[in-house]
Order: C-alpha cells, then structure tokens, then sequence
C-alpha cells in the first residue's frame, strides 16, 4: 500500500505542474502532440524522469510488501482452502456417483448394506488389476449375477480413483510442509485399503482435539473414504460429526441426503428442514444465488414425505418447488426446465396415488411438452425421459378408461423404447418389456386377443432371458407376465394353455414368497384367489390366502383381496 500512495502523490505533483503552467488543458483535451512541443528539455526529462520512477517505485514496493507479507504469515490457508474446496467437491461427487449406483443396486436386487460384506471379501490393497479378476472370478463361478458384476465394478472403480486423489492430496501435503496431517491421510489411506472403516472413522475421533481446520479436512476425507467402502453406520456417524463441527447448509442437506437414502426418515425431515431455512435466508439477500437451493430441498423434502405416504405435505412442498423453478426456467430455461419436469412428474405421481386423475394428467402432460422440447436439443439425453412420460400418461388414460388415448401413448413410447435398446439394450430392455405388458393389458381390456397375446409373448422373453443373468429382480417379471397370458387364454377359452401358463406363474411366486415374504406372499395370496376363482381350484387354497392376508390388513390391496375371499366362500 506505501507504493501506492507515493506513486499517487508524485502524479499529482505532475498535473499541479501542469497546471500552474497552463498546459493541464492539453492534457485533459488529449492534445499529447502540442502537450510534448510545449515543453523544453529539462521539462521533458523531468516528467519522463517522474512517471518512470512511479511505475518502478510502485511496482517494487508492492513485490517486497508481498514478500515481507509472505515471510510473516504463512500460507496456510491459501492451502487449506486449496484443499478444503477439493474435499467439497468430492462429497458431491460421491453423492453423484451413489445415485447412479441407484439404478445398478435397484437391477441387482440387493440391499446398499451388502456391499460392504463383498468389499470386505475382495483384494482391494493388491490393486484394481486383482480385485477386477475377483469379481469376474465369482460371476464365472455362479457366485455374483452380471448385475452385480456390474455394480461391484462400478463400486470398486470409485474407491480406486478416490485412492489416487488421497495419494495426491498426500504428496502436496509433504511438498508444503504438512507432515503432520499428511500423516493422519496416510493412516486413513491405508485402512482404507484395507476396507476398514471402523479404523477410519477411530482415526478422526482420535484427533478430534487437534486443529480445527485440519480435522474437518479429516473428517470430510474420512465420510468420502468410508461411504465408498458402503459402511453405512460409519459414515452416518461421521456425517452426524460433521453437523456439529460445520453446520452449513451444504453439510445438513448431505446428511439428510444420506440418511433418507438409509431411510431414516425423521433424522432425514428435521435436517431438510434446517437446511431448508438456511437457503430461504440467504435467498432473502441472493435469490438468484440460492433459489435453486430452496427448490432443490423443498423437491428432496417432498420426496421424503412421500415415501412415508404424508400425501398433503409432499404436494405442498412439491408445488413450492415446482414455483420456484417455474420462475427460475423464465430467466435461463436451458438450466432449470429439466427440472421443471421432474417435479411436474412427481407432483402427477402423488395426484395419481390420490386417485386425482385429472390434475395428474395435467402434470403429465406439461412434463410432456417440455422433455419432447429438450429431447429436440439433445436426444441422447431426454429421449428415455419422453418415453417414461408417455407410459405414465397413457396409464393415467387407462385409469380414466380413455383408451385410444392411452394406446396412442404407450405405441409412441413403445417406438422410442426400441430404438433405445438397440443403442443400449442392458438399460432399455427392462423398461420395453414394461410398455409392452401395459400395451397387452390395455389392448386385452379392449378385447384385441391377438395383439394382446403377441405383445405378452414378447415382453414374456425378453423378461425371461433377464432373469436368467438376474432371477431375483425378474423373476416377479415372469410370474406377472404368465399370469396375465394364463387370463388372456382363459378369456378366449382356451384352457390347457391357461393352465399351464397359471400354473408355471404359481411355482415361480410360492418361490418368490419364501424367499421374501413381506415382499411377495400378497401377490402368492393373490394368484391362489384366481385359482379358485377361475380354475376351479380347491377352495382350501382360499383358507390360505386368507391366512396369508390376515396378516397384511394394512394394507389396501390386501382388504380388497379379503372382501373377494368371503364372496367366494
């Protein structure tokens, strides 16, 4: 700042010169040429003289200032926040990744919590070369499905190029003197290749009286190191620790994040909450800043009261959102109306559940307009989400009997699916499959047999030859889908060929229900019913339906199944 000031009063020194001696006009006029004739010899060195010496003066005395600053304090903190945003930005990812997972774990039927036991059983510490030859060791042995082949891949993919970020961030931690806490990653480091995350997690409490600073960077590398290794008590604790030492909007919507996934729903709702009124005070001061905050929490939040079924505080929160982005896509519609669309999409969701066909329908169709229109700009992205849409209209046609309607729907989405699977066949054939069985129901409920029959044929095949890779998500598949042949050929009176469909579909759902009771035995329940009802079977099977129901009276489809049990007693 001393240069600077000096180099001001030395050019003021100058224009008081020129000004004293009637020259400052040419100046101020930008007449440089009559300004330099003007002046004599002396006068010209003496100004050149001036303003060379300001420019080296000022120019000096802030080098050395910076110098001296450098020497009296130490960077540090430029490093830390280096490394502080780095650590920011990973949690994130990892978020990112875990919700791409969502789709891998749903087509592995397996639950999050597994993960951890088959990480624990691979050879992570001898590197990515001999863990990859595990896991292709297990799927040639029958041990794992391709699904979770896949995902174990995916799983292990990330905790290798998080290693290669924690070896970095450990190396320029020595390089600027940080032995200390480059020691504390190297520890964290290593059990993390041992897939140990109970250690992690010990590692940062046994430092939790250190400096401040460091131990968040600590804790934030240990959250990312034990949320990739699916140690889910670890990481809840360790996010629960990052709340109290942090408690930014930012770290409460990650651990309301994390533990809805994890379905801890009331530890969920009260930190979107928090959250939630730390963003509507910001955006008080910044909306442009942080409105898309609020409406990212309000859809989370819905989200959550709609998986507890609290019906009325899920649409008013969604419809919050939904105002919000509506407002947002006006200024940049290319950032905001894809989400726009998805909370358009679950507001007629929850309209539908309620049995609001008409406004769902209206939702759908809004959703529909918009992801047709981005699809436009970029196919590879938005055409999935247009054919979703389009089945899920043409469902709520069905459920208003509107039925032209919905098959002009579930075609054009049909023809969207087909030309998915042939870019992508692992990801699009499940969901060509579903347009296919619902096409078959609607054109079966309008007495079209034979194209009722050929549509179930083919989503029947395609079912099958997934459950041979992954029995226990498609398996459901293939029992829904017999099922509704074995009524299909009952209807057109052709009763050996619905018998052995009914029949076939049976074994595959008593299997499903031992296996998973809670999950399966009101659909075995349901499948015994039409047994009796439309194959004469004996009526004892109707005494264990009703065993079976009796136990599920909560719930709705079972007291309906119930009332059609004492009416065919």
């Amino acid at each position: 700042m001393i240069g600077v000031y000096i180099s001001i009063l030395i050019l003021l020194a100058i224009i008081v010169y020129l000004y004293f001696t009637k020259r400052l006009s040419y100046l101020l006029k930008s007449k440089r040429k009559l300004l330099f004739k003007s002046l004599n010899k002396v006068e010209k060195w003496f100004l050149a003289g001036s303003l060379i010496a300001t420019f080296t003066f000022s120019t000096l005395t802030n080098l050395v200032s910076s110098v001296i600053y450098e020497l009296v304090s130490p960077n540090s903190n430029k490093e830390f926040l280096k490394i502080d945003e780095k650590q920011d930005t990973s949690i994130e990812l990892i978020s990112e990744s875990n919700e791409k997972l969502d789709k891998l774990l749903k087509d592995a039927s397996i639950d999050p919590r597994d993960i951890e036991q088959y990480l624990k059983n691979l050879p992570l510490k001898d590197g990515k070369e001999e863990t990859n030859a595990r896991i292709d060791e297990w799927y040639q042995a029958r041990k794992i499905s391709l699904e979770i082949k896949e995902l174990l891949l995916v799983v292990t993919k990330v905790i290798f190029e998080q290693n290669e970020d924690l070896t970095n961030t450990i190396t320029f931690l020595k390089s600027t003197g940080k032995t200390d806490f480059a020691g504390v990653l190297e520890n964290i480091q290593k059990y993390f290749q041992e897939g140990d995350a109970e250690k992690i997690k010990q590692e940062y409490f046994s430092r939790k009286e250190k400096v401040e600073k460091e131990n968040i960077l600590i804790l934030k590398q240990s959250i990312k190191s034990t949320e990739a290794l699916f140690a889910f008590q670890q990481t809840v604790d360790l996010y629960k620790e990052l709340i109290l030492v942090e408690p930014t909007a930012e770290n409460y919507f990650q651990t309301a994040y994390f533990l809805h996934k994890l379905k801890y729903f009331d530890e969920a709702a009260n930190l979107y909450q928090k959250t939630l009124k730390i963003y509507r005070d910001l955006a008080q001061e910044n909306p442009r800043a942080y409105l898309p905050n609020v409406a990212e929490t309000l859809n989370n939040l819905a989200d959550l009261h709609s998986d507890k079924n609290e019906f009325p505080q899920a649409q008013e929160k969604y419809e919050e959102a939904l105002k919000i982005r509506r407002d947002l896509a006006e200024e940049n519609p290319i950032a905001y109306l894809p989400d726009v669309a998805t909370t358009l999409n679950n507001l007629a969701y929850l309209q539908n559940v309620k049995n609001e066909f008409s406004q769902a329908q209206e939702k759908c169709e809004e959703a529909l307009e918009i992801r047709k229109k981005l699809a436009k700009e970029n196919p590879k992205t938005y055409q999935s989400d247009v054919a979703m849409t389009l089945n899920n209209l043409a469902i709520l046609h069905s459920e208003k009997n509107e039925f032209p309607q919905a098959q002009e729907k579930y075609e054009e989405a049909l023809k969207i699916y087909r030309n998915l699977v042939q870019e992508n066949p692992r990801t699009f054939l499940p969901d060509l499959a579903m347009t296919l069985s619902n096409l078959a129901i609607l054109q079966n409920a309008k007495n079209e047999f034979p194209q009722a029959q050929e549509k179930y044929e083919e989503a029947l095949k395609i079912y099958r030859n997934l459950a041979q890779e992954n029995p226990r998500t498609y398996q459901p598949d293939v029992a829904m889908t017999l099922n509704n042949l074995a009524v299909l050929h009952w209807s057109k009176n052709e009763f050996p060929q619905a018998q052995e469909k009914y029949e076939e579909a049976l074994k595959i759902q008593r299997d499903l229900a031992q296996e998973n009771s809670r999950a399966y035995e009101i659909d075995y329940a349901r499948m015994l019913i039409m047994g009796v009802k439309l194959f004469k079977k004996d009526k004892s099977n109707l005494k264990i339906a009703k065993g079976i129901l009796e136990r599920y009276q909560e719930v709705y489809s079972a007291q309906e199944l119930l009332k059609l049990i004492r009416k065919l007693e």
